[in-house]
């Protein structure tokens, strides 16, 4: 068996396997940053005051007719 070889080889492993976990790791922070800005949206939507009615629209005037 070579023996360097292998032993480079498991340190190529490692190497590659810890920037994996850091990848996972940054996806899995985005993943949980996403959900509490959604739950938050939901949050502001449920417990927010309500719209305050709309103004009604003036009352039309009657027009004068001219009486010929």
């Amino acid at each position: 068996m070579d023996f360097e070889r292998l032993n480079g080889d498991i340190k190529e492993m490692r190497r590659r396997n810890r920037g994996l976990a850091l990848t996972v790791g940054l996806l899995a922070a985005a993943h949980v940053l996403a959900l509490v800005v959604i739950l938050n949206l939901l949050g502001t939507v449920r417990t927010a005051a309500p719209c305050p009615p709309r103004p009604s629209p003036p009352a039309a005037t009657a027009r004068p007719t001219s009486s010929a």
